[in-house]
């Protein structure tokens, strides 16, 4: 297992949970659990132990997640563009269905390929698709508000 692996983790639950200390937190649990299940399952493609991971501990906290509200300070570690704007992605979170904001994260932020969600999730892709479009229309919703509010 490798560094970029624990940093797909981290990615994963700071985008859920907007906290940067809930999502170290997360991630290290979840990091313990790949290690583990690698001495354990030495055969399985180090991706697919990830997603087992991640869904794993996503089972735990995905009814508590919905909040909206960022706890992260420009001190914190986590290096973001001025021009990066979290308000949509915060209106998505506090308004998304736990399954479209799991899919999303992995499928459009970790760039996870559709097969490899398919297999390890048991989704179709149509239902993957159907998450994805409706994320987009969402997201790209709350922009367009937020852009007419500022011209």
């Amino acid at each position: 297992m490798k560094e970029d692996q624990l940093k797909h983790i981290l990615l994963f639950f700071f985008f859920v949970t907007l906290s940067d200390k809930r999502s170290k937190i997360l991630a290290q649990d979840a990091w313990f659990w790949c290690l583990d299940e690698k001495k354990r399952s030495p055969h399985l493609e180090p991706n697919k132990i990830i997603l087992l991971s991640i869904a794993r501990s996503w089972k735990k906290i995905e009814k508590e997640v919905r909040s909206g509200v960022a706890s992260f300070s420009a001190d914190s570690g986590w290096l973001f563009s001025r021009s990066v704007q979290f308000e949509p992605w915060k209106e998505f979170q506090k308004t998304a269905s736990s399954e479209e904001l799991f899919i999303t994260v992995l499928a459009q932020i970790l760039k996870f390929p559709e097969e490899l969600l398919t297999n390890v999730l048991g989704l179709s892709s149509g239902t993957i698709r159907y998450r994805l479009a409706k994320t987009t229309r969402t997201i790209g919703a709350a922009v367009e508000i937020r852009q007419s509010g500022t011209t």
